[in-house]
């Protein structure tokens, strides 16, 4: 005699998937609920999203949601949004699904795009690209200590590989407050203050050392939130009597200035004031050929010239001076550190106050204003 049940099991397994698919379920063979890993990657004009999928799963389906609305469907782990605006924020979480089934979902990552070139994690070097010639310090400032906004701030000089660390006061004994992470841009926000409080020690390595005697380029794109401090430094520390290296810095006027310090009369650069906006990101840059001229030229044969956004500034008469008397050479090494986001003393003395994306330093190299604007739209980097 046959069991009655065994007759009518596949009828109520039949009944059961029915049902469940009535009801919105459905099974998927071999996929469990997973967490995706999405990371935003924000650039000029642009938001890179990539994401990890451990499943496993063949043939997927990825629904990409931008600030909540379903925006792509996508078969890959990465996705470019270009429908976007430069300064305005974006939050991006992404659902995976195999057939029907919804089997996983993502974190949530914000991005902000703006006016500089994409700098991803893990970015090597391009010893091919043009703008990498006489390069000796590149950094992206897109490597918070522990990727967590609002966390202590650090940077690695792609070039050599040497880490920019959050500096400290000798009489301090530590800076009041360490440069911080920002995730949306990313970058690194100096809070600014007196001299040595917020700023990156990039090591006193040979590279750093001797630049005043030579052609140099420095280039930054920074966001500026006010207030006078410095961009970057590098000097011995004797002040007034025997002095070798430059300051790159802001005035309380926004204006941009450079100064090389010579004996016994330094040699200054400063543009308009004003000529720096706040609260929007801009290319800034100076240029010196070693020689001891205030004269502004166009061009990269000209004695020295400050920059912003590829554009020469026009000097600022009243705060030049002729840059009498020599350099030191024998003084630039020093066991002071290049220092980033940091003026150590001068009317502009004090940490730099705003946001910085990266950071280009050239030895041997006047930049062009075209290198310049190259170099803000591509920076020499490839993925490793």
């Amino acid at each position: 005699m046959i069991d009655p049940y065994l007759l009518t099991a596949p009828i109520l397994l039949l009944a059961i998937v029915i049902l469940l698919r009535f009801v919105g379920c459905t099974f998927t063979p071999g996929v469990a609920v997973v967490n995706l890993t999405l990371t935003a990657q924000a650039c000029n004009g642009k938001v890179i999203l990539s994401w990890v999928d451990p499943s496993g799963s063949t043939n997927p389906t990825y629904q990409i949601y931008r600030d909540g609305t379903s925006k792509y469907t996508v078969m890959q782990t990465s996705y470019v949004d270009t429908l976007v605006t430069n300064g305005t924020t974006y939050s991006y979480t992404v659902g995976a699904s195999y057939g029907n089934s919804t089997y996983g979902s993502s974190n949530t990552a914000s991005a902000t795009p703006g006016y500089f070139p994409c700098r991803p994690s893990g970015a090597v070097l391009d010893p091919n690209n043009p703008l990498a010639q006489n390069l000796i310090g590149l950094f992206l400032m897109n490597d918070g200590q522990g990727q967590t906004d609002g966390s202590n701030a650090q940077d690695t000089n792609i070039v050599d590989g040497t880490p920019a660390i959050a500096g400290t006061n000798p009489t301090q004994g530590s800076p009041n407050v360490p440069p911080t992470w920002v995730l949306s841009d990313p970058s690194i926000w100096f809070h600014g203050g007196p001299s040595l409080t917020s700023f990156l020690d990039a090591g006193i390595d040979g590279p750093f050392d001797n630049m005043p005697t030579s052609k140099i380029t420095i280039v930054a794109k920074v966001l500026l939130d006010g207030g006078a401090g410095g961009i970057c430094e590098k000097n011995d520390g004797e002040q007034g009597t025997k002095d070798s290296g430059f300051r790159f810095d802001v005035t309380n006027n926004s204006a941009l200035r450079f100064i090389v310090e010579l004996n016994p009369t330094n040699m200054v650069i400063q543009s308009s004031d004003n000529a720096l906006p706040l609260q929007a990101w801009v290319q800034v840059a100076f240029t010196w050929d070693g020689t001891q001229s205030t004269t502004q030229n166009p061009g990269p044969s000209s004695a020295a010239g400050l920059y912003i956004n590829g554009a020469l500034q026009p000097p600022h008469a009243a705060a030049t001076n002729n840059g009498a008397g020599t350099l030191d050479s024998l003084k630039t090494s020093n066991n002071y550190p290049f220092r980033i986001g940091n003026a150590d003393y001068g009317p502009a003395a004090g940490s730099f106050y705003g946001k910085m994306a990266y950071m280009a330093i050239y030895k041997g190299r006047l930049l062009s204003t075209s290198d310049m604007m190259a170099l803000d739209a591509n920076l020499p980097i490839k993925m490793s």
